[in-house]
């Protein structure tokens, strides 16, 4: 097996005992989605314990759409020779025989599959490195519901431009459709403007000529 192979020399041992000790985990698997190899992973407060998973294919752990999807994304990095990055999220409940030791709520993750060069010939095996982007995701969807707020707000702010017909005797103006409007209707409902009405001093002379005898202006 690849572990052993690692294990050869104390070098080697070192080696695997710096990532065994990384906070992100490492995931050594072949053509068929099995994990042969679980390193690092250890901070709980961003992943389960990962170990359950050594043994295990991607069907063992996973919804089978889910697990369709990923190893389409093996065999791509391994087919073709490069790095495959995909960004997915995970509800920790749903993974069968998940230990529950980390976070309990939806997480995001950004995976990199890359070829695992082992000896001569075609790889067979990648490595699938980790990161958990919930913080920047959250961040992200903040940023996308504000964003649309903001687009839903401009397109309530309704301006009045260009020439607006309007009747020369009853002030009514018409609309695009053609129909015709009291000023005051056509103007609130097309603008943020709302009407209070009082009178002018001609208006108020004209019409109301009692009340104006005794003001200054009038003698």
């Amino acid at each position: 097996m690849l572990k052993f192979r690692w294990l050869a020399t104390e070098e080697k041992r070192n080696i695997v005992s710096v990532v065994n000790s990384l906070p992100d985990p490492v995931f050594i698997m072949d053509r068929q989605g099995r994990y042969l190899d679980v390193l690092g992973g250890t901070e709980r407060s961003l992943y389960d314990n990962p170990g359950y998973l050594k043994g295990k294919t991607l069907y063992e752990v996973l919804p089978e759409a889910s697990a369709d999807h990923y190893l389409s994304m093996i065999h791509s990095a391994l087919d073709t020779g490069t790095i495959q990055v995909v960004e997915y999220s995970l509800m920790p409940d749903t993974l069968k025989n998940n230990p529950g030791d980390g976070p309990r709520h939806l997480q995001w993750f950004q995976g990199r599959i890359s070829p695992l060069h082992t000896g001569e010939g075609p790889p067979e095996l990648i490595l699938w490195t980790v990161i958990n982007i919930t913080e920047k995701k959250q961040v992200e969807l903040e940023r996308d519901r504000a964003m649309a707020d903001l687009e839903k707000a401009l397109a309530e702010i309704r301006t009045l431009k260009g020439i607006l017909p309007i009747c020369s005797a009853c002030k009514k103006i018409r609309d695009e459709q053609g129909e015709w409007h009291p000023l005051e209707t056509y103007i609130s409902h097309n603008s943020e403007a709302d009407f209070t009405h009082g009178i002018c001093p001609e208006c108020k002379h004209k019409l109301y000529p009692e009340c104006c005898r005794d003001t200054p202006g009038n003698m």
